[in-house]
């Protein structure tokens, strides 16, 4: 019986030690993200008029991590374009704007950049067309 909660507990150790590995890898990855998007961006502030593009950078930049899945990335984004406007100069009503705007639209840019970069977006209003004017073929 001691011998199975030893083992549990070791178990548990080695399982407590892997979650910290990951954290701090994946903790490691946010605050290199960080700085190469500071980098990227040094003379543009960030805004409502530049966020698709800042995004668009930070995806490149998370793309080169291949330890971390699709939705991994997807959120280390979110984070990172969160983190970096909230230390951004802008006034505080400004952050809480785009925070939300990012909060509540920025999977869905995620989604039509990566929709977008396969070349689906194109094809697929094109069958529509063909579809609403047949006789235009």
């Amino acid at each position: 019986m001691a011998d199975n909660i030893i083992k549990k507990l070791n178990n548990s150790v080695k399982q407590t030690a892997n979650n910290v590995e990951k954290e701090n890898v994946k903790l490691s990855f946010f605050e290199d993200a960080l700085s190469k998007i500071k980098k990227e961006i040094v003379n543009d502030e960030i805004g409502i008029d530049n966020i698709v593009i800042t995004i668009i950078k930070l995806m490149e930049i998370v793309e080169k991590y291949k330890s971390l899945n699709g939705l991994e990335k997807r959120i280390l984004v979110m984070k990172v374009i969160s983190k970096h406007i909230e230390n951004s100069n802008m006034s505080e009503d400004d952050k809480s704007n785009m925070i939300y705007i990012i909060d509540n639209t920025g999977s869905q840019i995620i989604d039509t950049i990566i929709f977008t970069s396969k070349g689906k977006l194109f094809k697929s209003f094109k069958g529509r067309l063909f579809k609403m004017f047949s006789c235009c073929k």
